[in-house]
C-alpha cells in the first residue's frame, strides 16, 4: 500500500502540477477569448465561436475524424476570420501614423482662430473643426483644398469669407498651429457603424464621436449662437461658450495626459447647470 501511495506522488510530481498549469493556461485563454469576442455588440461573435469548438470537440467524441480533422486544422483561418469581423478590428482599419509632438507655440494662434471663427459664425455661418494631436489624420481625411501652411489670421479671414468655404465641412488644423485643409471630410466608413444608439444625433458629431475614439484629434463646432460643442477622447461637451472651450482645447492639446479635460470639462459644464 505504502508503494502504491509513492507511485501515487511520483504521478501527481510528474503530471498533476504540469496538467494544473496546462488547464489554468487554456482556461485563461477561453475567458479572454470570449470577453473579446463580447465587447462586439454588432454581432454575436461569441454564438459563433461557441458553435465552432462544440462541433469540434463534438466530431472528435463521436469519432468523425475527417471532420474533426478540418475543424481543428481549420482553427487559424477561423481565428482570422473572428479578427477580420470584430467591431474594434474594424474601425482600426485606417492605419494612423503619429506626429512629433512640439514645445507649446509661443504666438497664440488659437486666439488668432477663435476670433476668425467668430466673425465667420457673426455672418450666420456655422464653423466645424478638426484640430490633429499626435495621431495623423492624413490616411482619415480628404480635401480639395490643401494649404499645410501657418495659420494666419488674414488668410484665413479671406478663406472663410470666400465661396470656395463650405460651413458643412470641416477646416483641419494641427496642433503645431498649422492650417492643413479647408472644407475637409471623412473617407467613407463603413455605413453600419452608424447603426447605433447614436441614431438622432447629427451626423458631424456621429462622425466625431466615432474616430476620436481610435484617434486623439479633437473636433468642435461653433454654431451661429456663439456655443461651442466639443468632441475628444470619444466624450462630448455639448453648449459652452468661447471661453470655456479654447480653455478646454489649450488643456487638451499642451496640458497633462492624466488630466482628460474633455471629461473634466464635462463634469464641470454639468455641475454649473444644476446650479
Amino acid at each position: 500500500m505504502f508503494q502504491n501511495f509513492q507511485n501515487m506522488l511520483t504521478c501527481w510530481y510528474l503530471f498533476g502540477w504540469r496538467m494544473a498549469v496546462e488547464v489554468i493556461f487554456f482556461a485563461a485563454l477561453f475567458y479572454y477569448t470570449v470577453s473579446w469576442l463580447s465587447a462586439d455588440k454588432r454581432k454575436n461573435l461569441v454564438l459563433w465561436f461557441y458553435g465552432y469548438c462544440a462541433a469540434a470537440f463534438g466530431a472528435h467524441i463521436l469519432h468523425l475524424p475527417t471532420m474533426a480533422q478540418f475543424l481543428f486544422l481549420f482553427a487559424p483561418a477561423a481565428i482570422m476570420i473572428f479578427v477580420l469581423f470584430h467591431q474594434d478590428t474594424l474601425q482600426r482599419n485606417f492605419i494612423v501614423a503619429k506626429n512629433i509632438t512640439p514645445a507649446r507655440p509661443t504666438n497664440d494662434w488659437l486666439g488668432d482662430l477663435m476670433g476668425v471663427f467668430l466673425s465667420t459664425v457673426s455672418k450666420n455661418k456655422p464653423v466645424i473643426c478638426v484640430i490633429e494631436k499626435t495621431d495623423a489624420l492624413c490616411t482619415l481625411l480628404a480635401s480639395p483644398l490643401t494649404f499645410n501652411t501657418p495659420i494666419q489670421k488674414n488668410l484665413l479671414e479671406i478663406l472663410l469669407n470666400s465661396t470656395a468655404f463650405e460651413s458643412q465641412k470641416m477646416i483641419w488644423i494641427n496642433h503645431h498651429g498649422q492650417l492643413m485643409a479647408l472644407n475637409a471630410s471623412w473617407h467613407q466608413l463603413d455605413d453600419e457603424w452608424f447603426k447605433s444608439e447614436m441614431g438622432d444625433t447629427q451626423a458631424w458629431k456621429q462622425d466625431a464621436i466615432l474616430l476620436t475614439n481610435k484617434t486623439d484629434a479633437l473636433v468642435f463646432k461653433i454654431s451661429p449662437n456663439r456655443m461651442v460643442d466639443l468632441v475628444a477622447q470619444h466624450k462630448m461637451i455639448e453648449q459652452v461658450s468661447i471661453n470655456e472651450a479654447l480653455l478646454v482645447i489649450k488643456q487638451y492639446l499642451y496640458g497633462k495626459e492624466k488630466n482628460e479635460p474633455i471629461a473634466a470639462a464635462r463634469r464641470d459644464h454639468e455641475h454649473q447647470k444644476s446650479i
